[in-house]
């Protein structure tokens, strides 16, 4: 629905829902947006498997849809040391 000229300004509209239950899965490819939403109070563990690790996915966007709003998404917890710093208590 978006051109994509306007930067931060993005209008979607829902598409397919998928309903993954107990010990189903689905595959994305790059360019799929996608949301996960957990219902209920119970424990869940879910797994997501990305093709190169979350640091190096710089252009990942998220989007607030009620908003009409998009921006970079932070990767959260980083789990791999950048090239070139070192590590707390690493003296090399």
């Amino acid at each position: 629905m978006d051109d994509g000229r306007e930067p931060g300004k993005a209008t979607l509209k829902t598409g397919e829902k998928i309903l993954v239950g107990k010990g189903g899965g689905v595959a994305l490819l790059a360019d799929d947006i996608h949301s996960v939403r957990v219902d209920g109070d119970s424990p869940v563990r879910h797994l997501h498997l990305y093709g190169r690790a979350l640091e190096t996915l710089s252009q990942r966007t998220s989007f607030d849809i009620d908003a009409e709003t998009c921006k970079t998404m932070d990767i959260g917890v980083k789990s791999r040391v950048a090239e070139g710093e070192g590590v707390e208590g690493d003296s090399a």
